[in-house]
């Protein structure tokens, strides 16, 4: 009793302005945006979003707002609203029809296929829903890699000037063949999987007392196989794996030095080698707004060794659409080898992308900190080299040509890596020297989606 009589007391003392001005608020946004909504005021519409209190946003001013940055082609902040509109109102198809739009023109296909999935039978007619097939799409693509300063690096005498032995490995060139199908299992699961040829021209280069040289021309082939899924967890989440398995077969050479009554003696072994890898990777994703969130791990064996990556990204859509965007990504790289020795570094990628045409858009990115032992896109991407890439550099072009069914694409590749060779002072040890190349990569590619 004494408690409500204080409660009574306290209020009397404070104007009840702002206990009446909820309601009053909430019927002005609401009679603004339906006068801008009626007269297709879309600018002026977004303009009026920080006025409106969020706390009292009724399904009609979210789906007005929705709408207009729909119309404006603001598809990602247009979908925050439809959501929202959509769970005030479970039963308007309209909303739910201006949501799925939202995300597909915001590629998030999946969150579109369990959205539609649950469509009344007249609105999936409407969209033209079709069930997830088994099958969804087919690519495939093919490279060509070049080492620009392949004839300088074999200039080099490797030797030195103690003048027992020199060692290098040098790629010549490479071409790879790709082919891959993508299936969905529901409308939450998606899978894709492919195989991939590689095939390495590779010279080795001796240098003997004397600068003796001999040069011995081998091929290695590659061939990998590689699996990786999507779950959508829920309205903008999505659980990704991926494995990838490679086998590599060539001819490798060991030799041996030898001193007898200072003079020295080469013998050289050829064998056959057949090496296989994997990497594992786990990755999760969230659709924000503007942005997305990235965290990712992954595992593998690459060259004798163990290798761990975890990272985070982020992606931002500063115009709310696929018309421009800019992503930064961050990992940790760990080498533990059977020696004991554990190398760590970081690897930054920044990138950007936009859309010049209707029918074209690019996509540049830089890489820096040491790839070597390293994945990419759910381990979609291996590198086992062994020479160190130091900077990386990536443009892409995407080029839609049939009805959104049919993409080509285009990638160029540049590479500065810090090739190594080996220079004997004695018939048993060794330094490494560094040798700085360009190297440069072209793949085209098409991509059908069924």
């Amino acid at each position: 009793m004494y408690r409500a009589a204080a409660i009574i007391f306290i209020i009397s003392f404070f104007p009840l302005e702002g206990f009446s001005q909820s309601p009053v608020s909430y019927t002005h946004d609401d009679s603004v945006t339906y006068k801008l909504y009626m007269t297709r005021s879309w600018d002026k519409l977004i303009e009026y979003e920080d006025k409106i209190n969020e706390s009292k946003q009724s399904y009609y001013t979210a789906f007005r707002l929705g709408a207009a940055y729909f119309e404006s082609s603001k598809y990602m902040p247009a979908a925050g609203y439809f959501e929202f509109a959509a769970n005030k109102n479970k039963t308007d198809e309209l909303t739910s029809e201006y949501l799925y739009y939202s995300y597909l023109y915001s590629s998030r296909y999946s969150d579109a296929r369990v959205l539609s999935s649950s469509f009344s039978k007249g609105l999936k007619k409407k969209i033209k829903y079709s069930k997830p097939a088994f099958f969804k799409g087919f690519s495939a693509e093919g490279g060509y890699y070049i080492n620009s300063d392949y004839d300088e690096l074999k200039a080099v005498n490797t030797s030195g000037t103690y003048n027992i032995f020199g060692d290098q490995t040098l790629i010549k060139n490479y071409y790879y063949a790709n082919v891959s199908l993508s299936h969905l299992i529901g409308p939450r699961l998606s899978v894709f999987h492919g195989f991939s040829y590689f095939n390495y021209t590779i010279t080795r280069q001796f240098t003997e007392k004397g600068n003796k040289i001999k040069e011995m021309n081998t091929d290695a082939q590659e061939k990998d196989y590689y699996i990786s899924f999507n779950y959508n967890l829920g309205a903008g989440f999505g659980l990704n794996g991926g494995f990838h398995f490679l086998n590599t077969k060539g001819t490798a050479i060991d030799y041996e030095i030898k001193n007898v009554n200072n003079n020295l003696t080469y013998s050289y072994n050829y064998f056959d080698s057949n090496i296989n890898e994997f990497a594992l990777s786990l990755s999760i994703e969230k659709r924000l707004t503007y942005f997305k969130l990235l965290a990712s791990s992954s595992i593998s064996n690459l060259n004798q060794a163990k290798q761990f990556q975890g990272g985070l990204g982020i992606t931002i859509f500063p115009r709310g659409n696929l018309n421009f965007y800019g992503y930064i990504n961050a990992q940790y790289c760990s080498n533990a080898f059977d020696n004991g020795v554990n190398q760590e570094h970081f690897v930054v990628t920044p990138g950007l992308g936009f859309k010049v045409f209707d029918n074209l858009w690019l996509e540049a990115y830089y890489t820096f900190g040491g790839i070597f032992n390293y994945t990419e896109n759910n381990a979609y991407i291996i590198y086992s080299n062994v020479n160190r890439i130091t900077k990386k550099l990536n443009v892409k072009a995407l080029i839609p040509v049939l009805f959104n069914k049919l993409d080509l694409t285009l990638n160029f590749e540049y590479y500065n890596i810090n090739h190594t060779y080996w220079t004997y002072f004695n018939t048993t040890d060794f330094y490494l020297n560094i040798n700085k190349s360009n190297n440069i990569k072209f793949i085209g590619g098409i991509k059908w989606s069924l």
